[in-house]
């Protein structure tokens, strides 16, 4: 006697092409009502759907997770590689969002950075000196006007330096290094010296 699974098995192989032919025809000539269907379908179902993956992945979160592990290990490489390529074809736009996660969810990014430092004082101070080093050894102090209460020292290029308002220092973020937003900063540093000599 035929085994109907085996059966089943051999008529969709010798039968295959011209089922795919036929699925693709009718999916061509009955997009619109396909897609509008199953549309529907997933707004029907979109609650129910995702309860079932959420109470799968509290089922079997432990085995997911060493999953993930083993994969990860098994390729890391190619996942480091990848994830580099990646962030170097996306600059931009992984800017942009950084920019939009940082406006949008503000406080909490700033309890992260300060509870990262709390739990790691000794890269804060690494980090520090390393960044004050490199001033010291980059830059130089020369002043054009003297310290007043509430100033800070701002480099308008590598060797001089003068004191503005924190407030005014604040106002623009720039960077001597980039020449980021220097001309502006600049400019606002000039036009309060001028009116304040």
């Amino acid at each position: 006697m035929i085994d109907k699974k085996e059966y089943d098995r051999k008529y969709y192989i010798e039968n295959r092409d011209s089922k795919v032919k036929y699925r693709r025809e009718h999916y061509k000539n009955n997009r619109e009502q396909i897609l509008k269907r199953d549309g529907e379908r997933y707004i029907n179902n979109r609650e129910k759907k995702l309860q079932q993956h959420k109470q799968y992945y509290i089922r079997n979160s432990e085995e997911i997770n060493q999953q993930k592990k083993k994969y990860y290990v098994e390729n890391r490489g190619q996942i480091l590689q990848h994830n580099k390529q990646y962030r170097l074809e996306h600059e931009e736009e992984i800017k942009q969002q950084r920019e939009q996660y940082y406006i949008e969810h503000k406080d909490r990014v700033i309890q992260s950075v300060i509870k990262w430092q709390i739990n790691n004082p000794k890269k804060v101070k690494e980090i520090s000196i390393r960044r004050t080093n490199k001033r010291k050894r980059n830059l130089g102090f020369k002043t054009l006007n003297t310290y007043f209460e509430g100033s800070v020292a701002h480099h308008i290029n590598k060797i001089n330096i003068i004191y503005i308002p924190k407030l005014i220092h604040k106002s623009i973020s720039h960077c001597l290094e980039t020449g980021k937003n220097m001309e502006e900063i600049n400019r606002l540093a000039m036009n309060y010296i001028l009116e304040n000599i």
